[in-house]
């Protein structure tokens, strides 16, 4: 159970807090996700990527005063995306980068408490892992289930962390590792990327446990192929870590 937190008010209304939507072919409640987001307070702010999805996502809402979109020409990949909206929030000088997922599965109202646990523990990363992601409701979750609990382990012997969940899309980053993490350009995976890269910059990064919303619109963009991939670039992203930490 996370301890409740409590930011000092005249600081956490001198912040300034982005919020980052990538979406490809997440259309439904992209409008609504932004109309709540905005609504926890006058220091958020939205930033909507739609990364070249067929067709384009209808703009109407996504823009104006606290509220920004970009569509990328043609699909990119969630890491040029995310290095966009990093870039953004480093120019824009924010305070605060979170990073949620356009399919509603991320519970807004676990947005304040990171903010706070985050100001509380002095992190300049937190990871939302899901408390209930892991599934043995079949022999394919069972699979992925024992896979994701392997990569989880050897990441954190790699990296010397002690995280509970590696891929999760529910981010949030400090000013300074804003600075500090912008400037590395990331691929179509960077979760892992950027928590390796965060430790190589001897950034604290923490987690915050948060119950995974289910999925209401859309399905996963990751095939058994892109699978494959993403579990070849994981072990690739740990050994080079290995090696640059020996030299």
């Amino acid at each position: 159970m996370e301890r409740s937190v409590s930011v000092d008010t005249e600081t956490f209304f001198l912040m300034k807090i982005l919020v980052f939507i990538p979406t490809f072919n997440d259309r439904v409640l992209i409008p609504s996700l932004v109309k709540s987001v905005l609504a926890l307070g006058v220091e958020f702010h939205t930033l909507v990527i739609d990364d070249g999805s067929n067709p384009p996502l209808e703009t109407d809402g996504l823009s104006g005063h606290r509220k920004n979109y970009f569509r990328c020409p043609y699909n990119v990949g969630l890491g040029v995306a995310t290095n966009i909206a990093l870039d953004y929030a480093h120019q824009m000088e924010f305070d605060i980068f979170l990073r949620i997922d356009a399919d509603g599965q991320h519970p807004l109202d676990s947005l304040l408490p990171i903010i706070e646990a985050m100001a509380l523990r002095d992190a300049d990363v937190i990871v939302g892992v899901r408390s209930n992601s892991l599934s043995f409701g079949s022999s394919r979750s069972i699979a992925a289930t024992v896979l994701k609990r392997h990569m989880n382990a050897t990441a954190n012997w790699v990296s010397g962390l002690q995280l509970d969940e590696w891929h999760s899309g529910l981010i949030a980053m400090s000013r300074v590792a804003i600075k500090k993490l912008c400037v590395h350009k990331y691929e179509r995976y960077p979760e892992v990327e950027i928590l390796l890269r965060a430790v190589h910059l001897d950034l604290k990064v923490d987690q915050f446990s948060v119950t995974q919303n289910q999925r209401k619109h859309g399905i996963s963009t990751i095939t058994l192929r892109g699978g494959i991939h993403l579990c070849l670039r994981f072990y690739m992203l740990l050994l080079r870590h290995l090696i640059v930490r020996r030299k």
